[in-house]
């Protein structure tokens, strides 16, 4: 008897892009005025610092009109602020909790909290595509902003119809809602309005419009510095995650295995697929629950879960699934940017040596004037502590993230490359020890990734 098809009647289509802005470290001054505290720590950490306590006034307890805010984008909320929500069993009461779920790093306790910012964009699609059942899509654009300069646009889109897309249809509107396919002449634009124009573009011409936007205004005029995206937006299925809320029938791995597979494949000729090739997507990566599905595809990443049932819990556990991968994705992202940045330094110093030097000494101690605590390495700290920590129910899901963004083969590469600068620095610079001696507790928490140990 042939396979039941898939209808799907309500989804969560989440898209990623990261994108780095090195001023947040290394050109405080950069900043307009008003923004500059994006740079200076997370809300726990600012509770102590006096000179902070206005923006924190500012941001907590305020409506959205009073909050700071992003020209063009959207206001800047507290991140700690708690937002109230059933919690997984669906009998208990209703509890407030973080709008963010927290990730604390085990030897600092400080907690990994970027601020929120949602974005006051209105998108309706332009040219739905004919003959489809009814169908309803909601996009909503949120950005995190972390204090080491790492931006993460989100592109959050939820999806319904009562009667349903059968797979085929679905898998098409999610190749034309992505960012990383946007080559494809099919991709269906959206006619978006902000504060500042009216314009239609396909969702990755949004999320350049934004990279474009944030660089216009977070920074003074003639001093707006050049931004990075990840390279590898394209090439992980972390940079877009399918989440299921209601299929006909219920989802079924080993009923749906072959759907399955064209669903994080991206393959529009799923129904051709043999079955042997489709069998692994039978198999899930991750669940608690016996119903549960998380699967990581080449392309997608699959979640569809059981409980909770309550759309308001479900959306908890969706955004806590999420910090985990936005972890894994921010720790590789931040590894291989400051591998280069190394390296451009080091090509530096063999053209301009006291150019090199001054960069240099100025990037390794990380703007401690303005760092909280004092902390020379304040973000490299709970940078590398994140990964050692427990995670709870989804360390499984940090796993998999991690291993799928490479985490540990980037963090080898940036402790090989500052060891090789302490080594040569201690050897030919020794006027530099102070810089070196600022150095050492970052070396320390890379030295076990070190083939050979120490140098």
């Amino acid at each position: 008897m042939p396979n039941p098809l898939l209808k799907i009647h309500q989804a969560y289509i989440v898209q990623s892009s990261l994108l780095y802005f090195p001023a947040f470290l290394e050109d405080l001054k950069a900043l307009l005025k008003p923004l500059r505290f994006l740079a200076q720590g997370d809300m726990r950490s600012l509770r102590e610092r006096k000179e902070l306590k206005a923006v924190r006034r500012r941001i907590q307890g305020k409506p959205h009109g009073k909050s700071p805010f992003i020209r063009f984008i959207g206001p800047i909320l507290n991140p700690l602020a708690k937002s109230k929500v059933r919690s997984v069993d669906d009998e208990a009461p209703w509890k407030k909790v973080w709008s963010i779920p927290t990730i604390k790093a085990a030897h600092t306790q400080r907690g990994h909290l970027p601020y929120l910012v949602p974005a006051n964009w209105s998108f309706r699609l332009a040219e739905p595509p004919a003959g489809w059942p009814r169908f309803h899509i909601r996009p909503k654009l949120k950005l995190h902003i972390f204090p080491y300069g790492v931006i993460d646009i989100l592109l959050c889109t939820e999806f319904s119809s009562q009667q349903g897309l059968d797979m085929s249809q679905f898998i098409q509107l999610v190749n034309s809602l992505s960012h990383i396919r946007a080559t494809r002449e099919q991709n269906v634009v959206f006619d978006v309005t902000n504060a500042k124009l009216s314009f239609r573009r396909n969702t990755l011409g949004i999320m350049q419009e934004v990279g474009s936007t944030l660089r216009e205004k977070l920074f003074k005029k003639g001093n707006q510095p050049l931004h990075r995206q990840d390279p590898r937006d394209a090439h992980t299925p972390l940079a877009v995650v399918l989440f299921l809320n209601q299929t006909d029938p219920p989802l079924s791995p080993a009923d749906h295995a072959t759907q399955i597979c064209g669903l994080v494949t991206g393959d529009e000729r799923w129904e051709k697929i043999a079955h042997d090739y489709a069998e692994p997507y039978a198999k899930r990566d991750y669940g608690k629950y016996a119903g549960d599905f998380i699967k990581w595809g080449r392309l997608h990443s699959v979640v569809s879960v059981v409980e909770p049932r309550h759309r308001g819990g479900r959306r908890l556990l969706y955004w806590k699934m999420l910090s985990r991968i936005q972890l894994a994705r921010v720790e590789a992202f931040l590894f291989s940017l400051y591998v280069e940045r190394l390296n451009k330094i080091w090509r530096e110093q063999q053209q301009d040596n006291q150019r090199a030097w001054e960069a240099f000494k100025h990037w390794a101690s990380m703007k401690d004037d303005y760092m909280p605590q004092a902390s020379l390495f304040y973000f490299w700290d709970d940078l590398l502590g994140f990964s050692r920590q427990p995670l709870g129910g989804h360390n499984r899901v940090y796993e998999q993230a991690a291993a799928l963004a490479s985490v540990e083969e980037r963090k080898k590469a940036f402790a090989e490359e500052l060891s090789a600068f302490m080594k040569y620095g201690l050897q030919t610079e020794p006027q530099l020890l102070t810089v070196w001696k600022r150095l050492i507790p970052l070396y320390n928490l890379v030295k076990p990734f070190l083939k050979g140990g120490a140098p």
